[in-house]
């Protein structure tokens, strides 16, 4: 727990019609995107409420959920 703790903390955003605005979103970065699905680290100035309130302004939010490290991935980033 703590190493998970320890790390960027990652969050699911499911928007329709698309996801691709994220990337324009000042404290948002991008780690994957696909149509209305993306994956994202939200750092300052950015907040989860503030990226949430976008989505919901731009159209319907499907997901936004935050997404918890596996432990091999928490293992990979370590081990570098």
């Amino acid at each position: 727990d703590e190493l998970r703790a320890a790390g960027e903390v990652h969050h699911r955003v499911v928007a329709l019609p698309d996801a691709g605005w994220l990337r324009q979103m000042e404290g948002v970065r991008v780690l994957d995107v696909n149509g209305p699905q993306a994956l994202v680290a939200i750092s300052a100035p950015a907040t989860p409420a503030a990226v949430t309130a976008e989505a919901v302004r731009r159209g319907e939010v499907v997901e936004f959920t935050r997404v918890e490290p596996t432990l091999s991935e928490i293992f990979r980033e370590v081990t570098r």
